[in-house]
C-alpha cells in the first residue's frame, strides 16, 4: 500500500513538472523583454502587462486542474495571453473573440485552447505581411452536449505546406 501511494505521488509530481514545462519559454522571454521596454515608455502599460502575465502564469502553473477545466477558465487564460501578445504586436494583431455565454459552462480538457491560440498567432504572424493578423476564437454550443471551438487566423501557409490537409473528425479537413 505504501509503495502504491509513493508511485501515485511520483506520478502526480511528474504530471506537475510536465505542466510546468508546457509554458513556452519564448513567450515568457518575449513578454519579459516587452515589459522591460515598456517600463520607460509607458509605465501603466508595463504594469498591466505584468498583471496579465501573472494571471496567465497563475492559471498555467498553479490554478488549473490537471485534466478538466471550464471553458470560462480557458477563455480567461487565453485573454490574458492575448493581452500580453497585443502589447507586443500592437496594431499588427487584431483579436476577435466570439464566445457564446452558454459555452462558458462546458467542461473541456485543461489547457486545450491556449496551444491552439499560440500556434495560430505564431504561424499566422510569420505568413502575414502588411495587414494585421486577424486571430479569431469562437465557441458555440451546437447541441446541448456538443461544443464547437474555432481558432483561425488570416495568415498564409508557407508554399511547401500549401497542399497539406489534416484529418480532424468525421471527415472534416483543415
Amino acid at each position: 500500500r505504501e509503495q502504491a501511494l509513493r508511485a501515485m505521488a511520483a506520478a502526480r509530481d511528474a504530471q506537475l513538472r510536465m505542466l510546468a514545462y508546457q509554458l513556452n519559454p519564448h513567450f515568457l522571454f518575449n513578454a519579459l523583454n516587452s515589459i522591460r521596454a515598456l517600463i520607460n515608455e509607458d509605465r501603466q502599460r508595463a504594469r498591466n502587462m505584468v498583471t496579465a502575465l501573472a494571471g496567465y502564469l497563475r492559471y498555467a502553473l498553479v490554478g488549473r486542474p490537471l485534466h478538466v477545466a471550464l471553458l470560462e477558465e480557458e477563455v480567461t487564460s487565453v485573454r490574458g495571453y492575448l493581452a500580453i501578445e497585443q502589447v507586443r504586436f500592437e496594431e499588427r494583431l487584431d483579436v476577435r473573440m466570439d464566445i457564446e455565454p452558454a459555452a462558458l459552462r462546458c467542461e473541456v480538457p485543461a489547457f486545450l485552447l491556449n496551444p491552439l491560440v499560440e500556434n495560430a498567432l505564431k504561424h499566422g504572424a510569420t505568413g502575414t505581411t502588411g495587414a494585421p493578423l486577424v486571430l479569431r476564437v469562437e465557441a458555440r454550443l451546437i447541441s446541448p452536449d456538443r461544443l464547437r471551438l474555432v481558432v483561425e487566423n488570416t495568415g498564409r501557409w508557407a508554399k511547401e505546406r500549401a497542399s497539406a490537409h489534416f484529418k480532424v473528425e468525421d471527415g472534416d479537413e483543415l
